[in-house]
């Protein structure tokens, strides 16, 4: 069951005192329902640290991480606007203590692999065998998996809940950099990739409620330069820990955060940290196999190097500027597109993705191999290059020479592998195949014909299934015209009349002309044709053109000169009617915009109050449900409390063994206490019987047991007494012996020390006099001393009196004062209930009565309605039906009437009484409502038989009896529910 404290120092005394008995659980629950209660939201430095600090040990120990959220949660309520330290400290704690923990489970579960008791001779023994294929884990794996796994799980839920709790808190911002930094290095330190991706939605999902909530109290300035500047370490840190982990999509995410904080900042950033964003993103790039980003990238990183880093050394320089170098050359020739992407009609998207990444590098365009060439020189990379890259440059880019290209670049690479720079060895395949491409190219311009082995020769660090590759590749992109021949095993450069799959801006590529097709050379014949006749013609008639020309222009002068000032005037008219048409159709436009933003904003206004409306109305209907189902949690919480507890007790378990969990669940606990009361009183009995039964077998028993011991204990006695006789003489002997030696030895001893004494008391005489004077000098001394104390305590305490006797008199004073207030407070308390009990008297009697009244009435126009319909009847008749139905009537006596009956002497002398059978008249029968009249005519007129009005009516309290008569009590009228409901 749920405790509540008045006192949260009780609460705390209650858990440490469960803790020592190792009720953790029972311990946790306590501070949880102070954590959670509204009674104790002010915080006090005296007992909320110690609380927090035991409530999350508990939660470590027990491993209940949402509990432990839920208490972290409130607690930043209590002490978020008094002392927000303390919540800090209590975060710091709750990850200290969780990593302790992990690491003391790590260091367990390596423990118990070595503890293992298995034989050394022979490790792998036939158990850990039959697991390996079973399950594919060796021991360690699995050791972890039971002893690590759920503690590294508990460390992952600690660095999530403490992040969500910090975000968006300016006076939390370093903790929560600190957090988020400890949450890269645990996922790189247990090797957790799925928890290190969910850790950078997290982060975006807390920036982008950063910038959507800017209007909070307790939010972060995203324009503080700290800030910013914290924000960018951290997604920093967590680029380095995806590349480590290599989980590229969360470090194209991180870049992407990265370069969003770049833009909102105002200022530029630190050169360090751009210079680790460009290498990082230029990695990123490199595994992504965007080589033209790649190489950009690095670019950049160069520039940035030489500009803004301070005592650049010149090696450093020189190890930028290879690579710059060796990722420009190695991007391809022709960026190839797959087929798919032309086949669904996607190219859009892909260019929509290649914005994307040179937005990441702040470029206007998109870069190419060209422009990348050209920023080489224009940057200056290539004067801190060593002589062999400049080589390759040269030959890749600038020299002509098909039939030493791919010897001159293998040399060079072979110098690159000499190097052991990693970095720079992976860009040989690339740079391998861009020669290839360059050879093939270059061929093409030198040679028709070429046979496949002399290629083969030419480029000898390619094989035969990479070079065909490559010229098929080549082919369908359209950036050779190559026919490959595996007949006579040889390759055919422009030869065929087919229609041409080359572009035009591919006809020069890298400063090569390369060779036409037949085909582009018949589709451009008529063109050079007509060409040559145009320049023919300019030949043999060179005036005729300029004859014309001179011709045409003079007329065209007199024409102008004619029209001149009759065109100037309708310029202008149309120059002012342009103006007017423009003012108007702008008024118009601003009227009709005008228009249409009255009725946008009335009907934004509209779904806002329509909106507002269903907000409310659902919020409404939100917290009535949630009243219903706290009602219900907690009744069923309650149950099931109580249900544990009397699970965990003896008698419970066996009063509720047989009892179905379905059936648990419906009872109430006034059902339950009457189970347990009767198993009770049922065990309570059994417990009798058994006594009783034991009682009677141990008193029989008892009894046998002394009628047998009896003898032997009288000779046992007999014997003890003659024994102990026997020892206490002997022991008796011996005692007087030793007096009478120890009374000769003090008389020798007093002897000798009797001659010494006449000299002891001279000594000690001679030193007391010696003593005296300077014993009775440092008693005066301490008199004096003694007196000077004791006056000081005297006032000391005089003062202390005085000043009790003032607080005394402070106190009761005070104690008088608040008990006045509490006199009349209760005054005023006992008058508005003494109030309230009188206006409700009042108004349960004001409805009495008009209830009352609204019967009187009810009965008054029931009885004037009787009175109409009789009186419409007897106005209906005949007169002769109505003189017989009007027979005079004796007057009945009062007496008749109490039992409700009246009889018409009349009546019973015409159809006989109800006794005898009714025997017809001879003559006709009236129709039927004049055989049997109505009951108004059965009875004679209501003036002459009914009494008079104080007995026709009686009084009010005998016609309507008192309320407890008319309504007996509740617990008659609807029995309890125990009854009801068994």
């Amino acid at each position: 069951m749920p405790m509540y404290f008045q006192n949260p120092k009780n609460a705390l005394r209650r858990a440490n005192e469960f803790n020592v008995l190792d009720k953790k659980q029972a311990a946790l629950d306590v501070l949880y329902e102070v954590m959670k209660s509204k009674r104790h939201r002010q915080y006090s430095n005296d007992y909320h640290p110690d609380i927090m600090k035991l409530y999350i040990t508990l939660c470590v120990d027990l491993k209940k991480s949402h509990i432990a959220k839920e208490g972290m949660y409130q607690y930043k309520i209590i002490c978020q606007q008094v002392n927000i330290k303390a919540l800090e400290e209590a975060i710091r704690f709750y990850l200290t203590i969780s990593k302790e923990r992990t690491e003391a489970a790590k260091s367990a579960s390596h423990k118990s692999v070595l503890d293992a008791d298995d034989d050394l001779d022979q490790l792998n023994s036939s158990e850990a065998l039959l697991m390996s294929v079973v399950s594919g884990e060796d021991s360690q794996d699995r050791s972890d998996r039971h002893i690590l796994v759920p503690w590294v799980k508990f460390l992952w839920e600690a660095h999530r809940q403490s992040l969500d709790l910090l975000r968006n808190n300016s006076s939390m911002e370093r903790l929560y950099q600190e957090i988020a930094l400890s949450a890269f290095k645990f996922c790189s330190d247990y090797n957790r990739k799925t928890e290190l991706r969910k850790l950078c939605d997290n982060l975006r999902t807390h920036l982008d409620d950063a910038i959507k909530y800017q209007s909070q109290q307790t939010a972060i300035n995203l324009n503080n330069p700290e800030t910013q500047h914290m924000l960018m370490e951290t997604r920093l840190e967590l680029l380095e820990h995806s590349i480590s982990m290599e989980l590229w999509q969360v470090a194209f995410k991180a870049t992407e955060d990265i370069h969003s904080l770049m833009q909102l900042a105002n200022k530029p950033q630190i050169p360090k940290l751009l210079a680790i964003y460009y290498q990082k993103l230029a990695l990123v790039f490199h595994k992504s196999g965007s080589p033209v980003f790649h190489a950009s990238a690095l670019q950049r990183l160069f520039v940035l190097s030489k500009e803004m880093k301070k005592n650049v050394s010149n090696e450093e320089l020189q190890r930028l500027a290879s690579r710059v170098i060796l990722a420009t050359v190695s991007v391809p020739l022709v960026t190839r597109r797959s087929e798919f992407i032309q086949y669904l009609d996607i190219a859009d998207s892909q260019d929509e993705k290649q914005r994307k990444l040179a937005n990441l590098l702040s470029l206007n365009s998109l870069p190419t191999r060209g422009s990348l060439l050209h920023d080489l020189e224009r940057f200056n990379v290539l004067q801190h290059c060593p002589k062999e890259l400049l080589e390759l440059y040269s030959l890749l880019e600038k020299e002509f020479d098909p039939l030493r290209l791919c010897v001159k670049v293998a040399n060079v690479l072979n110098y690159i592998r000499e190097q052991s720079n990693e970095d720079n060895v992976s860009y040989i395949p690339n740079i391998q195949s861009v020669a290839l491409n360059k050879l093939i190219r270059q061929l093409s311009e030198a040679y028709k014909t070429i046979s496949f082995d002399r290629l083969m020769e030419l480029a000898p660090f390619a094989n035969r299934f990479v070079l065909e590759n490559i010229i098929v590749d080549s082919c369908r992109e359209g950036e050779v015209p190559i026919r490959l021949d595996h007949r006579t095993r040889s390759l055919h450069f422009g030869k065929e009349l087919c229609v041409s799959q080359q572009p035009e801006n591919l006809r020069s590529i890298d400063n090569y002309n390369l060779q036409p097709m037949g085909s582009e050379l018949l589709r451009n014949q008529l063109v050079k044709t007509a060409t040559v006749l145009q320049d023919a013609v300019a030949t043999v008639l060179p005036n005729r053109h300029r004859n014309e020309r001179a011709l045409a222009k003079e007329a065209a002068l007199r024409t102008y000169i004619r029209n001149m000032k009759q065109e100037h005037k309708e310029i202008l008219q149309r120059k002012h009617l342009i103006e007017k048409r423009k003012e108007h159709i702008e008024t118009i436009t601003e009227q009709k915009e005008k228009e249409e933003q009255q009725i946008a904003d009335a009907k934004a206004k509209a779904l806002a109050e329509e909106e507002k409306r269903r907000l409310a109305k659902e919020q409404e209907e939100r917290e009535k449900q949630k009243i219903v189902e706290e009602r219900q949690n907690l009744k069923k919480q309650q149950v099931q409390e109580k249900l544990e507890q009397l699970k965990k007790t003896a008698l419970g378990k066996k009063a509720f063994e047989n009892v179905k969990v379905e059936e648990l669940q419906e009872m109430d606990p006034d059902e339950i206490m009457a189970k347990q009361v009767e198993q009770f009183e049922r065990e309570k009995k059994e417990l009798n019987d058994r006594l009783k039964a034991q009682e009677k077998k141990v008193d029989y028993f008892e009894r046998a047991k002394r009628l047998v011991e009896i003898p032997k204990l009288q000779v046992l006695f007999a014997d003890n007494k003659q024994r102990e006789k026997l020892e206490w003489e002997k022991s008796e002997e011996t005692r007087i012996q030793k007096v009478v030696e120890e009374h000769r030895m003090g008389v020798k001893q007093k002897e000798r020390m009797s001659r010494m004494l006449e000299d002891s008391r001279g000594f000690i005489a001679t030193l007391t006099a010696a003593s005296s004077e300077s014993y009775e000098k440092e008693v005066e001394v301490f008199e004096e001393k003694l007196k000077a104390a004791r006056a000081e305590r005297l006032n000391k305490r005089k003062e202390q009196r005085k000043e009790e006797r003032k607080n005394k008199w402070l106190l009761e004073r005070e104690e008088e004062r608040q008990r006045r207030r509490d006199e009349d407070a209760k005054r005023e308390r006992e008058e508005l209930e003494r109030i309230k009990e009188e206006e409700l008297k009042a108004m349960v009697a004001q409805q009495r009565e008009e209830e009352e009244m609204k019967q009187r009435q009810r009965e008054d126009e029931l009885r004037r309605s009787e009175e109409e319909a009789a009186r419409r009847r007897e106005e209906s008749m005949r007169p002769s039906e109505r003189d017989q139905w009007r027979t005079p009537v004796e007057k009945v006596p009062d007496t008749q009437w109490r039992g409700n009956v009246v009889r018409s002497p009349s009546r019973d002398a015409d159809y006989g009484s109800r006794d005898r059978d009714y025997t017809p008249h001879d003559r006709d029968y009236p129709p039927r409502e004049r055989d049997y009249p109505p009951r108004d005519r059965d009875n004679p007129p209501r003036e002459r038989e009914y009494t008079p009005r104080d007995r026709d009516y009686p009084p009010r309290d005998r016609d309507y009896p008192p309320r407890d008569r008319d309504y007996p009590p509740r617990e008659r009228d609807y029995p309890t529910r125990d009854r009801d409901y068994p």
